[in-house]
């Protein structure tokens, strides 16, 4: 898994099928089809989704795509600068 917090750009995520798995921070939640997750910008909390069972699930992320953003990618080590 690849948790990453941005820093200046907010993310909406909309679960269209199937159950998904949102890890933020330390806690995690399964999100059912019609279920949401937002992220805020200016609020880079951890987070990563997950598909934990066997079935497909579909989801969609929408985000403004911000320039001049920073995104951190604690488990890798990795910071990005876009």
């Amino acid at each position: 898994m690849n948790k990453h917090g941005r820093e200046k750009e907010a993310e909406f995520l909309h679960v269209l099928a199937g159950d998904v798995a949102v890890i933020a921070d330390e806690a995690e939640s399964v999100l059912h089809p019609g279920d949401i997750a937002c992220w805020l910008a200016g609020e880079p909390a951890l987070h990563t989704v997950a598909n934990r069972s066997t079935a497909p699930c579909g989801y969609f992320i929408v985000s403004p795509r911000v320039t001049h953003d920073v995104c951190h990618h604690t488990e890798l080590g990795q910071t990005l600068y876009i």
